[in-house]
């Protein structure tokens, strides 16, 4: 029996050696992986996380391993270290910043965010690079908004004032059924029906519309000042028999003077062309006499051209006034010539 427990223990003995000495082994096979200047990085290994940050020791087997360490901010290159038996190897890291600063420059009052998230601070804020909309809004300002790009390792100051200052309008507009639209260069438009109050419209020069059936379209540029309410009183003029009685007469006027610039510039200009010719004659002539001839009638056509062409652009002005001030009641109201050549598939329409 005692044989046999002795052959028993020789077998475990061969059995377990070897995990023992392997064991020994890793256990005494150690990485330390660091990194400077900044610590508390995750820690990669063969491209795996190891749930662990810099610095950090490993007891890993021998062999060839890849590690690199980063964090939202960090990172580090990859460096390749060979891990031999019994022995302790030391990696040192060299972080890098992955991110840039931004310092927005913005009144003490302001309230400063990026793509609709809140700024913690106004001064060296760390973000990864990527292109963002900065927006201010400030009591008693118009809202101000920029976009700029966050580079890696730069810094970016911007500049984002709220100097636009905010105003209330009242609009008293009669009748009740008028809808108006109030725009700016900017395409900030304000919409609605009747008379209205419209609060915070940012200071500067608007266009105003107001319009409603059977009454005379309202369209004039305003200025509307920040700070205080402005009252604008807007009663539409009704459009009654008399009132197209005026406009008509306006139009015939109006037509006639187009009519009649479209003549004298048609005229003036072959007079031009023929006053080409003669000066061409006057030039290749070689006898005195006919020079003078030619001078003499071309000084008298260019004359009589000027004359044609200064009564034209007089009928032309007389015209626009008379389309502009009289004749306009809606924007989209014009004097419209169509041409349309239906053999060649054309066609042009003049506004005017």
């Amino acid at each position: 029996m005692h044989q046999m427990f002795k052959k028993f223990h020789l077998f475990l003995l061969l059995v377990l050696l070897p995990n023992l000495v392997a064991q020994t082994k890793s256990e005494n096979t150690l990485l330390i992986v660091e990194s400077a200047p900044e610590s508390g990085l995750d820690i990669f290994i063969n491209g795996k996380p190891q749930n662990q940050q810099t610095p950090y020791t490993f007891q890993l087997e021998p062999g060839v391993y890849r590690v690199h360490a980063e964090s939202k901010f960090y990172h580090t290159q990859i460096i390749k270290v060979n891990l031999d038996e019994n022995t302790t190897s030391r990696v040192k890291l060299h972080s890098q910043a992955s991110f840039g600063t931004l310092t927005v420059l913005a009144r003490p009052e302001a309230k400063v965010t990026y793509d609709y998230n809140p700024l913690p601070q106004l001064e060296n804020v760390r973000l990864l690079p990527q292109k963002i909309t900065l927006r201010a809004t400030c009591p008693g300002y118009a809202p101000v908004k920029k976009e700029v790009h966050i580079e890696k390792q730069k810094h970016l100051r911007v500049k984002l004032f709220n100097t636009q200052a905010l105003g209330d309008v009242k609009l008293l507009i009669s009748p009740d059924t008028a809808s108006f639209t109030l725009s700016d260069e900017k395409s900030k438009i304000f919409y609605g029906t009747g008379p209205k109050e419209i609060k915070h419209v940012p200071e500067g020069k608007y266009r105003l519309l107001v319009e409603a059936a059977g009454y005379r379209t309202f369209n004039e540029k305003l200025t509307i000042p920040g700070g205080r309410e402005t009252v604008f009183d807007i009663p539409l003029i009704p459009l009654t028999d008399a009132y197209w009685a005026v406009k008509a007469k306006y139009q015939k006027r109006r037509n006639f003077a187009f009519a009649s610039a479209a003549i004298l510039f048609t005229t003036g200009s072959y007079l031009y062309i023929e006053n080409q010719k003669l000066h061409n004659l006057y030039v290749n002539t070689h006898s005195s006499k006919e020079a003078a001839d030619y001078r003499k009638s071309l000084e008298k056509r260019v004359s009589i051209n000027n004359g044609i062409l200064q009564t034209a652009g007089f009928f032309s002005a007389v015209a626009i006034y008379y389309q502009v001030r009289y004749v306009r009641v809606h924007p989209k109201n014009y004097v419209a010539v169509r041409i349309d050549p239906t053999a060649l598939g054309l066609a042009m329409e003049v506004r005017f």
